[in-house]
């Protein structure tokens, strides 16, 4: 058996080759959840870490939820930021060592606190009922890594949301990746 959340046709082709299946039986679904509300907010000067404390205490005061953040830098200074305006948070990055990640996502998975600042190092295997928003503060790096993040939220059926930050820069690296697809 093998299985992927967001290989294309010719990625697929290449996993069943690779596996020395012939004539596999797929079954591929959607991603496209109607639990899952997408939001797209273009980026200013004006959205700083008060912005995204705001927008979260006002939609999500007390739910679980990601942020996703380019950098380290990024993760710890607003994690800082928002626990200092009450909401508990915990970071996770690669430049963790790994007792540090397992205490991060140990304590977010428990609910010891509400949402977890993380770069793309976080998530592979993250099944939680109760995560209710995936901010990502700007675009991932790719189609493939946008689909797996903001499809943590709402796994559970119940209601869920994602919001993207972009800017002028994110959208034109999205169009070339997007033109090398087709």
């Amino acid at each position: 058996m093998a299985l992927t959340g967001t290989a294309n046709p010719k990625n697929q082709m290449k996993i069943c080759t690779s596996l020395l299946l012939h004539d596999p039986y797929m079954s591929i679904n959607s991603c496209v959840r109607d639990n899952l509300q997408l939001e797209l907010i273009r980026k200013s000067t004006s959205v700083n870490n008060l912005t995204v404390g705001e927008m979260i205490g006002e939609c999500h005061n007390s739910e679980c939820g990601i942020v996703y953040c380019s950098s380290r830098f990024e993760c710890e200074s607003l994690s800082f930021h928002l626990v200092k305006s009450c909401f508990t948070a915990a970071t996770y990055h690669a430049s963790f060592s790994d007792i540090e990640r397992e205490f991060s996502q140990g304590n977010w998975m428990a609910g010891l606190c509400q949402i977890i600042w993380a770069t793309s190092a976080f998530g592979m295997g993250v099944n939680k009922p109760n995560l209710e928003f995936v901010y990502h503060l700007t675009m991932p790096s790719s189609l493939s890594y946008y689909y797996q993040e903001c499809g943590r939220a709402g796994q559970d059926g119940s209601l869920a949301s994602s919001v993207m930050f972009y800017n002028f820069s994110n959208l034109l690296f999205f169009k070339r990746l997007s033109d090398g697809m087709e």
